[in-house]
């Protein structure tokens, strides 16, 4: 197991945002710090503050309960979308598997579909 794998997340990161707005006053490096290990921080500084953004501005501060105003969210794509609506909302609209699932079942002669949505 790769020593990224093991290290476990910095306490808590969210105690003191609890709302879109206040992720929005937070410098880059104070969230990205917080959320991330790796060298992509920045990345996911994007996305969470692009998300927070456009929740505060589109959706008043509320997760949307759809796939497709979901997907409009930065840095989410269907797999958490799918996480999203399973654990908040109690929506079952899709499996939710991880990419090698996929390279995996083509590798073991389960499927000879690469796109999952076939």
């Amino acid at each position: 197991m790769h020593r990224r794998t093991r290290q476990q997340s910095p306490a808590d990161p969210f105690a003191n945002n609890r709302k879109p707005e206040d992720y929005l006053k937070v410098s880059g490096d104070g969230i990205g710090r917080k959320t991330s290990h790796d060298w992509l921080f920045r990345n996911k500084t994007k996305s969470i503050q692009g998300a927070c953004a456009l929740l505060s501005e589109e959706f008043h501060g509320e997760v949307p309960q759809t796939m497709e105003e979901l997907l409009r969210l930065p840095g989410v794509a269907r797999k958490t979308a799918n996480v999203v609506l399973g654990v908040a909302y109690g929506k079952a609209e899709g499996i939710v598997v991880d990419t090698h699932v996929t390279r995996l079942s083509r590798r073991l002669g389960l499927t000879k579909l690469k796109d999952p949505q076939d």
